[in-house]
């Protein structure tokens, strides 16, 4: 195993034995590493009073070269204050657990991760504004998306309803011919602005945000396979 030392954030940590814990980071290199962390869960463990989410830390551990084998982590520093209220953030919890699914390596998850961080330390976003429009970032990072500016079936512009399973916006006579029971047109055009990435318009739909985060949540599963376990609150 080969020494590695790299600045990032701690992005997950599972317990692993009684003492153990398998933890992930996401590194400036824009990689994921996951390794075994011995004794960190002991309450003498230096190691554990240098591991917290939202907290740039540098880490140090022995990277394993050998496909299947887990890297074992060595110790971390903090290079920042920690925010000890970051560990019950909702938005923060959602963002780990988005970066955990997102394995598409030409994606810039460190970006991604640092701007939405910068968005929870500023506050400039309460929780559902945050999800919602992660959500939405989620789901190009991931590759799936739903067609709002137009008919999905036909190509029209005279649009009637959102339709998950179909992927997109359907018109009136598709609607009908399918036999879709349209969502109210309200939730219908809060979608359409989502996808249109006109976030500063969405704030007008606010009461539908957490019904919109439910079917988005489903959304993902159904294309993507992916369960958001942050989102079971939905």
């Amino acid at each position: 195993m080969a020494e590695l030392i790299l600045n990032g954030y701690l992005i997950n940590r599972v317990d692993y034995q009684t003492f153990d814990e398998v933890l992930t980071f996401l590194g400036e290199d824009n990689k994921k590493y996951v390794c075994l962390s011995l004794g960190s869960k002991k309450i003498e463990s230096k190691n554990s009073r240098n591991l917290f989410y939202g907290c740039k830390t540098e880490f140090q551990l022995f990277e394993s070269r050998t496909e299947g084998k887990m890297s074992k982590f060595k110790k971390s520093i903090i290079l920042e204050k920690p925010i000890f209220e970051y560990e019950a953030d909702k938005r923060l919890i959602l963002l780990n657990d988005m970066i955990n699914n997102i394995n598409n390596s030409s994606f810039n998850r460190y970006d991604f991760y640092t701007r939405k961080l910068k968005v929870i330390k500023d506050n400039s976003l309460d929780t559902d504004l945050f999800t919602i429009i992660s959500l939405k970032e989620f789901c190009d990072a991931i590759g799936i998306t739903l067609e709002v500016n137009r008919c999905i079936r036909c190509g029209s512009h005279l649009l009637k309803t959102i339709s998950f399973k179909y992927l997109g916006m359907l018109c009136n006579n598709c609607t009908k011919n399918l036999f879709i029971k349209p969502f109210e047109i309200r939730f219908s055009k809060l979608i359409y602005l989502l996808f249109n990435n006109k976030f500063d318009e969405i704030h007008q739909y606010y009461d539908l945000f957490p019904y919109v985060i439910k079917n988005l949540k489903q959304f993902i599963i159904d294309t993507a396979g992916i369960k958001l376990i942050s989102l079971n609150e939905y």
